[in-house]
């Protein structure tokens, strides 16, 4: 009897968990994603999206998306933003409608006039979002009225069956209020910039036509005209990071006559700014031209590969307009200290110490006073301060180093010279001169001088002491016989 009790309970409660979990589990998931849906305005999957149609009253923008590209078909053919377009799409799938229906699709029906009290009958804006056939629906056109007198919600309404009144937040329809600007294409030029492989800028210097070339090597830029040196690559990135993400400030003309380019100073030779961007192993060119000033430092420019005349932002035409020294490298004596295998430090025409690594590459060891021990630390914080030293500013350049005018400046007889050794015959020179009461620095590879800060003459002059461990004294023999003097006439016993 209690075994058949026991089975039956057994059996109603394991009724009872099912019915818990497919009903009051499973089926309250279910609910509540049916709520939700129904809460939608409309609902649609991101891939489905093919044809976006937005009338804002005076104008209507068509949308269309062809291999996964956004482009704009209305008013004007250009290219379309991506990622606004996706933010508009994301916002539509998002927006809810809240609370009950205002007015009932029965009441609309029987007087169409009730429309003009919520703004509807001329709706400030109409969206209707086109899927693909795969989607096998159509879905209604949105039609947005007035805000509610709060003005925290907006009259809402769908074409179709049911075209009952509702209302959203009005923060939602904020985010789908947009127009062309909002969703064309507003990048300044187009560009991958791990892809750029060169660039050359050309703009006006009072009077003169300046033309700097550049490549990139090896991720390394280095300057070919009109000197042949060291890029600062910071510099260059900066360039390439501020084009890239530069954003038109406004479009002056779409469709720009001879005219328009001449009165925007973008005829061919009058433009302030000339930059070409060279693109990977075929160096296809991208081209950017900098017209006349507009407001507050920002400038019209055009990108060739398309027609608008268009706004840049002063910030960017400040990059565009760099002068050569703003692109050369400052700190042409920043050698990898892990390379060096030995250092000569030469003052005043005196060799202070040679160091050479020692066996285990991490040590150093004093060739010129090999009864010292090597301060490690002191000799890496010597090549890390040869390293940091930083240009202030470029005085003299020239074709090759036989051609630089070094006399001029003191390296006739350099206040310190050092002379770091990479490996067999490679050997690098640094040289610091004072004169006239500025310090000049020089590579001897190099055909520049710099003038530099002038702790550079102490901070790359250590003397030996600085580099090596005081000198051991000798230990005394304690077996060692002692000599006794005595006095005159002592005999010592």
């Amino acid at each position: 009897m209690h075994l058949r009790t026991n089975l039956v309970i057994s059996v109603v409660f394991a009724g009872l968990l099912a019915f818990v979990y497919f009903h009051e589990i499973k089926g309250g998931e279910k609910r509540e994603l049916e709520a939700e849906r129904a809460r939608q305005l409309v609902d649609f999957s991101d891939h489905e999206a093919r044809r976006l149609t937005i009338d804002g009253g005076d104008t209507t923008l068509v949308i269309e998306r062809a291999d996964d590209v956004w482009y704009i078909r209305e008013p004007l053919q250009t290219g379309a933003d991506a990622e606004a377009v996706d933010r508009f799409l994301r916002s539509l799938k998002e927006a809810e409608i809240e609370g009950y229906a205002v007015q009932d699709s029965t009441s609309i029906t029987q007087d169409s006039s009730i429309l003009a009290v919520y703004g509807l009958d001329e709706p400030r804006l109409q969206v209707h979002l086109e899927l693909a056939e795969s989607a096998e629906q159509i879905l209604d056109t949105l039609r947005f009225g007035a805000d509610t007198p709060t003005e925290r919600f907006t009259y809402v309404q769908r074409s179709g069956a049911n075209p009952e009144i509702r209302t959203m937040r009005a923060w939602r329809y904020d985010n789908l209020a947009k127009g062309l600007f909002d969703l064309r294409d507003r990048k300044v030029l187009h560009f991958d910039k791990s892809e750029i492989v060169g660039m050359r800028l050309a703009f006006r210097e009072g009077d003169l036509d300046r033309l700097i070339v550049a490549e990139r090597r090896e991720e390394r830029w280095a300057l070919t005209s009109p000197l042949a040196v060291a890029g600062d690559d910071a510099a260059f990135d900066e360039i390439l990071t501020r084009l890239g993400n530069a954003q038109i400030v406004s479009f002056e003309y779409e469709e720009p006559t001879t005219a328009d380019l001449e009165a925007a100073g973008l005829s061919d030779g009058d433009e302030t700014v000339h930059l070409a961007l060279l693109v990977d192993a075929d160096r296809a060119e991208k081209h950017l031209r900098l017209g006349k000033r507009y407001e507050q430092g920002d400038h019209l420019a055009i990108d060739t590969s398309r027609d608008p005349i268009f706004v840049i932002d002063s910030t960017v035409v400040i990059q565009l307009k760099k002068k050569l020294d703003d692109l050369r490298d400052r700190k042409p004596f920043d050698i990898a200290p892990e390379s060096v295998l030995g250092i000569d430090l030469t003052v005043a025409n005196q060799t202070l110490f040679r160091a050479m690594k020692d066996s285990s590459g991490s040590g150093w060891h004093l060739a010129s006073n090999p009864d010292r021990e090597a301060k490690t630390w002191r000799l890496n914080d010597l090549l890390t301060s040869i390293a940091d030293l930083r240009v202030e500013s470029f005085v003299a350049d020239a074709p090759d180093v036989l051609s630089l005018d070094v006399v001029s400046f003191g390296f006739d007889q350099p206040a310190l010279r050092l002379a770091l050794h990479l490996g067999v015959g490679e050997t690098i020179f640094v040289e610091v001169a004072e004169h006239e009461g500025t310090v000049y620095a020089r590579r001897a590879d190099v055909p520049s001088i710099y003038t530099v800060a002038e702790t550079a003459l102490t901070d790359l002059a250590p003397t030996l002491d600085d580099v090596a461990m005081a000198p051991q004294q000798a230990t005394a023999d304690p077996d060692a016989a002692t000599e006794v003097t005595l006095a005159p006439g002592n005999s010592g016993s």
